[in-house]
């Protein structure tokens, strides 16, 4: 018992010393994923890609690339700062988005394939994602500056505002409009949240 005790003040200790860190690092996280989301509701726009498959595997695509490109930066701020990367702090973030990003993952996979009319699936999936992301940066704000909670209540506002209004009261854009937004979503909202990180600096705190 005294040495999980001692495990969680380490835990503790740690992440009150990489606060300073993790905000610095959040900024070109932020800035990379609104940029792909921008370019991705692009794409997607034109390309034409309605269908519910082609529209689930381009927002996957761009998900899993922007998860890549974000371990690159915060790797790279981590060994700039001189620091460790794969910390115990780190490894409890990750456990903690895990099941968020799962359920994302299954939802995505039955709405692909249960044959729901196209539009609902569209709407169903952009209601999905926004809820698995917004909850996983809830509980990663537990690790990291409360600024993430703030963004994860906001892409969590996001998915039970779209809930009602597309699915609820049973309007929905055309699953082209889709791509808009979510270009809206995860590419504004990120490129906001970046530029109020570098606008407040000096403070503590996103």
């Amino acid at each position: 018992m005294n040495e999980e005790v001692q495990e969680h003040l380490q835990v503790i200790r740690t992440l009150m010393e990489r606060v300073a860190l993790y905000r610095r690092a959040l900024a070109p996280v932020f800035l990379a994923s609104g940029a792909l989301g921008l370019a991705g509701a692009a794409g997607g726009w034109f390309l034409r890609l309605a269908d519910v498959r082609l529209f689930a595997g381009w927002w996957l695509g761009i998900a899993v690339v922007a998860s890549i490109l974000s371990v690159i930066l915060v790797r790279r701020q981590a060994w700039q700062a001189r620091e460790p990367f794969w910390t115990p702090p780190a490894r409890r973030m990750a456990q903690a988005v895990l099941p968020a990003l799962t359920a994302g993952l299954a939802v995505t996979w039955f709405l692909t394939q249960s044959g729901i009319p196209a539009g609902l699936a569209e709407a169903s999936l952009v209601v999905a994602w926004h809820l698995s992301y917004g909850l996983a940066l809830l509980t990663a704000g537990f690790f990291a500056p409360r600024g993430v909670r703030r963004l994860g209540m906001v892409f969590f506002g996001v998915a039970l505002g779209m809930g009602l209004i597309e699915i609820g009261l049973g309007w929905m854009p055309e699953p082209r409009l889709q791509h808009g937004v979510m270009g809206a979503t995860f590419g504004v909202v990120h490129l906001l949240a970046a530029a109020w990180l570098r606008v407040t600096e000096p403070a503590n705190g996103l």
